[in-house]
């Protein structure tokens, strides 16, 4: 039997209550595999992962590693059905107001829908149908005391540092936005611990 490990009681369930999230919204894309559930549970990978960088010093190091490649599989799946969904809504919207070329706008709405069906066909092959083992085991290992004080923040103070490294203005890169989202899920998860 592997051995458990022990977090702050508030670190415990917040990170269960990610965990279970991801499985309940995985169990739902496979049920209803709409936009929305997409979306959500792609912002769900990215959140546990956060979680999972905030924790990592308390963590046994291999858990940490395989569950952190497996969140980031997850939103690296999901990414390319979610971008074409978000296309798909921006051409329908140009559609409607009528300010650019109907038969341009017809041929890319055909176009995005034939890639969303095949994104999606690689998506179901590519997403098992067990919700993630591995997520499941991990959450039963997850020990909390009332008596451990929450771990120290290193990473959000890291995450503060390089969020001010960067210049943001034209011609610059999505990483400030990444950066940024990163940097707001770490504050929303240290300040529920």
């Amino acid at each position: 039997m592997t051995a458990s490990f022990l977090l702050s009681i508030k670190e415990a369930n917040l990170l269960r209550a990610r965990i279970r999230l991801l499985l309940r919204l995985h169990e739902r894309l496979l049920l209803q595999p709409d936009a929305k559930t997409v979306h959500d549970l792609r912002v769900a990978s990215r959140r546990l992962r956060e979680a999972l960088d905030f924790l990592e010093p308390l963590l046994p190091a291999a858990s940490f590693k395989k569950l952190r490649v497996r969140a980031r599989e997850i939103t690296k799946t999901l990414g390319t059905t979610r971008e074409l969904e978000v296309n798909l809504k921006l051409l329908r919207s140009l559609l409607q107001q009528r300010t650019t070329d109907p038969a341009a706008l017809e041929f890319l709405l055909y176009s995005q829908k034939k890639q969303l069906e095949k994104s999606q066909n690689k998506l179901f092959k590519s997403i098992p149908r067990n919700p993630y083992a591995s997520f499941g085991k991990f959450m039963m290992r997850i020990k909390g005391s009332r008596a451990r004080q929450p771990g120290s923040p290193d990473l959000l103070q890291k995450r503060i540092q390089d969020f001010h490294q960067f210049n943001v203005g034209p011609g610059t890169s999505d990483e400030p936005k990444s950066s940024a989202t990163h940097w707001r899920f770490m504050i929303v998860f240290s300040a529920k611990i």
